[in-house]
């Protein structure tokens, strides 16, 4: 299987500064981890047909676009999961893990990954390199220390990490699907938005986890 993860909301916890309340991580699954197949070109075609062939950005594109494009993506083949967090609640219940962005994201991407063990099957995980080298270096340590097949060999555990790339989301069509499934599912949490992108085309295609 190939997993991309992407995420919609920001790290910061100074509300009244803007800060978003929520924080979603979203894995999108499908099953070949090599090509993709039909998923990864069903991206790739509409964003040629219908957006210049630019990346597809859930917060750069409009309403009408976003309807159109998960209702193309409806059929194709994947699933997702996705954690949600309510900042303000979390930092009540767990205020360390907000000193740093890498402490809130570690906890997520754990949170996430203990939910999809049980279903790993050898995956290649995508996450996008908008970041700064050291600091996806350090994510991908951390997840493979945790999740990283190695770790379970002697147990014959076969739910562990394959491989974890850093990959530019404008060429990676796969990340461009979780970006825009983590925007959907953010507008549906966030209350503040008239809507039901989340209902009509993502609720029956996963999984959601609120922390």
């Amino acid at each position: 299987m190939k997993i991309a993860i992407d995420e919609s909301g920001d790290s910061g916890r100074k509300f009244w500064k803007g800060s978003s309340r929520w924080f979603i991580l979203t894995a999108v699954i499908v099953p070949d981890n090599d090509t993709c197949g039909v998923t990864c070109q069903a991206v790739t075609q509409y964003a040629a047909e219908h957006n210049g062939s630019r990346e597809m950005h859930f917060a750069h594109n409009s309403h009408e676009n976003h309807v159109n494009f998960l209702s193309h993506m409806y059929s194709k083949d994947f699933v997702y999961l996705s954690v949600i967090i309510d900042k303000k609640k979390l930092l009540q219940r767990k205020p360390q893990v907000f000193r740093t962005k890498m402490a809130l994201l570690q906890y997520t991407f754990d949170q996430l990954f203990a939910q999809l063990h049980p279903w790993l099957d050898d995956p290649v995980v995508l996450i996008d390199s908008n970041g700064p080298k050291h600091f996806n270096r350090a994510l991908t340590r951390h997840l493979f220390r945790l999740f990283g097949s190695r770790r379970d060999a002697k147990k014959n555990d076969i739910h562990g990490l394959k491989q974890i790339r850093a990959v530019d989301s404008a060429k990676e069509p796969l990340v461009q699907l979780a970006d825009y499934i983590s925007g959907a599912i953010h507008h549906h949490v966030d209350g503040k938005h008239h809507s039901t992108t989340f209902e009509d085309f993502v609720q029956d295609k996963g999984k959601l986890v609120y922390l």
